[in-house]
């Protein structure tokens, strides 16, 4: 299912890169994905420290810089398997 989630979101990231800058893309995309998963983790529970809030913050910062980049490689060359 994870395989299947990143093809996915990859192939439309990509073909939306087509239409609208990546950047724009990116900041549509990931407040979505950030409420999904939000929702996903309360549904599933666990202990939620300061530390992991920290680390997940900078970990989701820096993978938005590097889908944009992903992103903007998408949209300016044609995409093949």
């Amino acid at each position: 299912m994870s395989a299947l989630g990143y093809g996915v979101s990859d192939f439309v990231g990509g073909i939306a890169s087509r239409r609208v800058p990546a950047l724009r893309v990116v900041l549509v995309s990931y407040p979505v994905a950030m409420v999904l998963l939000g929702l996903l983790a309360l549904g599933v529970g666990g202990t939620i420290s300061p530390p992991a809030i920290v680390w997940g913050a900078l970990c989701g910062v820096g993978q938005a810089f590097g889908v944009w980049w992903f992103y903007a490689a998408l949209g300016a060359r044609p995409i093949s398997v």
